[in-house]
């Protein structure tokens, strides 16, 4: 079964000479790293490269405006922040308290496939998944982060305030020690500390204020064996 749900036409390559041709004092240090981002039904900003809207419950990557089913890939680092929940964005800045924020979980991933990177980010209820493959990650001592090769698959979520979805967090295998694993470890490296990219606060999807409220009470619940079915 084909993971690509939107139609990708064949290109050239680009060759080294006509990468460069009117790009002066440009590289690839100077270019955001695309987002890859779960699409709900309230997201705004997930448009294809045809002007439609992501199909809700699909993977959206920036760079190339397209929807997967699920994601193939590897984390080279993560590392957490504190956001602003939904439903306080609107206050001013010297309003905000405690309450006012939450915690996410910051990822810079490559594809498996070709090892481009994307960043991702899990907030409100995919934070616990997150949080569940993070924890097997360092329980396992052996293993680094950069060794799981990961499925991101997308669980559909439902309850009296809303619906939505949240990702599940698949193993596909451990990369063995070897050359393509220090790659790995050189990114995350390369990237570690002040260095580490983050998403910019206003890219971030929001959520449906319904589905906020939701989360609250989400997170009293247990993590199921979907969302991190090692």
């Amino acid at each position: 079964m084909d993971n690509q749900l939107t139609k990708k036409e064949d290109k050239p390559l680009a060759t080294d000479n006509n990468l460069r041709v009117g790009l002066e004092g440009i590289n690839a240090k100077d270019l955001p790293i695309p987002r890859l981002v779960l699409a709900q039904k309230s997201s705004t900003k997930t448009f294809l490269a045809d002007g439609s809207l992501a199909k809700p419950g699909t993977f959206y990557l920036s760079s190339t405006q397209e929807s997967l089913a699920k994601v193939d890939c590897t984390f080279v680092l993560a590392r957490t922040r504190e956001v602003v929940k939904f439903n306080s964005r609107k206050k001013m800045k010297e309003n905000l308290t405690a309450d006012d924020y939450e915690k996410a979980f910051s990822f810079l991933g490559v594809m498996e496939e070709d090892f481009k990177p994307f960043l991702f980010e899990c907030r409100s209820s995919s934070a616990g998944a997150a949080r569940a493959f993070l924890g097997i990650v360092m329980s396992q001592t052996d293993n680094k982060l950069q060794q799981y090769k990961i499925s991101l698959e997308s669980r559909f979520v439902e309850g009296e305030k809303g619906s939505w979805y949240v990702v599940a967090f698949k193993q596909a295998g451990i990369r063995p020690p070897g050359e393509e694993l220090d790659n790995l470890i050189k990114i995350a490296q390369k990237y570690t500390g002040d260095k580490a990219p983050l998403p910019e606060e206003e890219e971030e999807e929001e959520v449906n204020p319904k589905v906020k409220a939701f989360d609250e009470e989400k997170k009293k619940e247990e993590i199921t064996p979907d969302e991190i079915p090692f």
